[in-house]
């Protein structure tokens, strides 16, 4: 019944698998790489890069990151800027409270939709192209690491699940 579900889902509101099937419904997760991402890549991220110069660290957390195309965009445009990416310290971490997407999101695959906005530069230099999917190559793939994170909770910021002492945060599909 809808009194005994109920009662199910607040007994431990957050992290029964009830909650979270629940939430793989609700959830929106259309999102697509380098959606509406002109100003961050032309003005955001180099100014982030020019104002760390001197210390070569970008702390950078996509909440609401959905299937991961967000911050593996902003991993591919930094890969892009920085010649001498190898040198500086990038933190990229993608959170959502489903926990599908954020499993999807770890794949690093995706179907051709997803690569709709995406130049011909950034989709043969970054991906492989094998039976109509393409696969987000190794070197972007670890530099974004993917978790679970219920923005309700009390989990956050902290240094563990990385934050904390942030220099961007994308919240876009939060709002959704």
């Amino acid at each position: 019944s809808l009194d005994k579900y109920f009662d199910l889902l607040a007994s431990d509101p957050t992290q029964s698998a009830q909650f979270k099937t629940l939430v793989s419904f609700l959830t929106v997760g259309e999102t697509y790489f380098f959606r509406h991402f002109d100003v961050i890549e032309k003005v955001v991220l180099p100014g982030l890069i020019k104002a760390h110069q001197h210390d070569k660290t970008i702390r950078i957390w996509s909440a609401g990151c959905s299937t991961g195309e967000e911050p593996y965009t902003v991993a591919m445009v930094l890969h892009n800027l920085l010649p001498d990416i190898r040198d500086w310290k990038i933190s990229i971490v993608g959170t959502d409270i489903n926990v599908n997407s954020v499993e999807y999101a770890k794949e690093g695959v995706y179907r051709p939709w997803s690569l709709r906005s995406i130049s011909d530069y950034y989709k043969n230099f970054y991906f492989d192209k094998n039976d109509g999917l393409y696969y987000i190559k190794d070197f972007i793939r670890d530099r974004v690491r993917f978790d679970y994170l219920n923005l309700v909770d009390e989990g956050y910021p902290r240094d563990e699940n990385s934050t904390k002492d942030l220099d961007l945060i994308f919240c876009r599909n939060v709002t959704i």
